[in-house]
Parts: C-alpha cells; sequence; structure tokens
C-alpha cells in the first residue's frame, strides 16, 4: 500500500528551480535557493510559508508558479502545489546541491532536447514499419494480381 505522505519523485519541494526571490527594491530579484533543510522541513509537515519574510516570496525559478500571483486561499497552503506530481507537465530538475542555476537551466534543456529527439526517433520508426507493412501489402496486391492474370492467360490458351 503506498505511503499518502510520500512525496513524488517529480514534485516542486525535488525540483532544483524551487526558489526564493527576494525584492530589494531593484530591477530584478535577487534569487536564492531553498535549502536541502528547508525542503525537508517542508516534506515533513511544515509549512512552506515560515521560509519567507515579507520581502520573499516562494516561486518557480521557470516561472510556472508565483506564490505572490496565486490566488489568496492558495497562498495560504502551498504544501499541494509544492508536493504535487508535475510527470511531464513543466519543468523538472532534480535538486542537486550546490549546482548553479545556469548549469541546471542548461542540463534540463538537454534532458529535454533528447526526451524530444527520442520522441521524434520513436515516431520515425513507427513511420517506417507502417510504410514497410503498406510496401509488403502492395507488393503482395500486385503478385496476386499477376498470379491472377497468368492463370487467366494459361486458361485461355488451354481452351
Amino acid at each position: 500500500m503506498e505511503d499518502p505522505n510520500a512525496v513524488p519523485e517529480r514534485s516542486c519541494v525535488n525540483c532544483h528551480f524551487f526558489v526564493k526571490e527576494t525584492n530589494t527594491g531593484g530591477p530584478t530579484p535577487t534569487v536564492s535557493f531553498v535549502t536541502t533543510e528547508e525542503r525537508r522541513k517542508i516534506k515533513s509537515g511544515a509549512d512552506p510559508g515560515t521560509l519567507v519574510r515579507d520581502y520573499n516570496v516562494l516561486c518557480c525559478h521557470k516561472k510556472v508558479w508565483d506564490a505572490a500571483n496565486l490566488p489568496r486561499e492558495t497562498t495560504g497552503n502551498l504544501r499541494p502545489l509544492l508536493m504535487a506530481e508535475r510527470r511531464e507537465s513543466c519543468f523538472f530538475f532534480p535538486w542537486t546541491p550546490g549546482m548553479s542555476m545556469p548549469a541546471a537551466v542548461e542540463l534540463e534543456r538537454a534532458a529535454s532536447d533528447r526526451g524530444e529527439a527520442e520522441r521524434d526517433r520513436a515516431l520515425t520508426r513507427q513511420t517506417a514499419r507502417a510504410a514497410s507493412r503498406a510496401a509488403w501489402a502492395a507488393i503482395i496486391v500486385a503478385a496476386t494480381a499477376a498470379i491472377i492474370a497468368l492463370g487467366k492467360l494459361l486458361l485461355d490458351w488451354l481452351k
């Protein structure tokens, strides 16, 4: 039986792009990682809101979501958002302590490109198999027609 408190592997709380943005009044906010310890606390049931101060906001660095732009009823309880299984519905790169954000962005892009290329190759193989079956069907139909024509000629010749 599955543990109802289990955290899906591909969830925001396990993603490298889960960050805190600090607005210090400058043109762009300062981005800092949600630490391994903070992630552990969230997984253990801590309120994610305790990680931020008045000038911080939790968000996805890839802008899939931003706590500052969520409906008020959602911002009071971010745990369901952070713990949800993301599958292929968004950007995801596993949290890797010590890895820079640009490296994670590039590695996620490369992984995404590899996945897309593999899907393209699979579609190409599927299309090639279908074309091959169609070609064999055409050969069989042509051979059958030729055999029938030869049979008719032979019957005419024997008459």
